[in-house]
């Protein structure tokens, strides 16, 4: 797809794309225009969607005996980190009476997560198309940082970097424990924009969920939406 037209005084999603395979010349040349360029992981390089709903599926029926549409799980959780999207889930199912035990979450997810990321990662996850190639590419141009700004927690990101040999595409890396409040909230890019030494006008967000692209355009950053799956 190519670039939308876009106001440039008031960020916005600029295109969208299904994969990196069909990256039109238009896209690439206007990312390649850009100081610095920020990838979410989950759902836009990497697809673990699925792990991640069966995940907090099974921990939060055996918490609270509640399940998870898949349309509940594109609206509260897509994006987000526990600390937030749970609470909000819950008010939704019971209201205000029901508390979130996060410590108690932690505990009865680890495992599950830590199996899925360590042991069955080749069965649970896999690059979106292209992905690897066109952060090589950019990577090339030589004048572009890129960068990582993920609600996943860093010690999965490192391990998911690093069996997708992407792990030395990335400037900076953030992840789910460099901020106090997650996606929609924009502070993880504007604590990106801050480690890189750019500006929002200068750079690109690459995000599949709603709350990751309200997070970016509330940090006045353009966005090309991944729509992947």
């Amino acid at each position: 797809m190519g670039i939308l037209e876009s106001s440039k005084n008031k960020p916005q999603v600029i295109a969208v794309l299904d994969n990196y395979l069909n990256v039109s010349p238009q896209v690439f040349n206007t990312v390649a225009s850009r100081k610095g360029v920020i990838f979410d992981l989950d759902g836009t390089l990497v697809n673990m969607e699925r792990a991640n709903y069966c995940m907090y599926f099974e921990v939060l029926k055996g918490m609270y005996g509640l399940e998870i549409t898949e349309g509940e799980w594109q609206k509260f959780f897509a994006g987000r980190r526990p600390q937030e999207s749970i609470p909000d889930f819950l008010k939704l199912k019971g209201g205000k009476q029901i508390i979130f035990d996060f410590e108690k979450f932690k505990f009865l997810a680890g495992p599950i997560k830590d199996d899925l990321i360590f042991k069955r990662l080749d069965e649970v996850t896999f690059l979106i198309p292209g992905a690897d190639q066109f952060l090589k590419r950019l990577k090339k141009l030589g004048d572009i940082k890129l960068a990582l700004a993920t609600s996943t927690i860093d010690r999965f990101v490192k391990q998911i970097l690093k069996y997708f040999n992407i792990n030395n595409c990335f400037d900076v890396v953030l992840t789910g424990e460099s901020v106090s409040k997650g996606k929609p909230n924009p502070e993880i890019y504007l604590k990106t924009l801050k480690a890189l030494g750019l500006k929002p006008d200068v750079c690109v967000v690459f995000e599949d969920s709603q709350s990751g692209v309200e997070a970016a355009l509330e940090a006045r950053v353009d966005v090309i939406k991944v729509e992947s799956f």
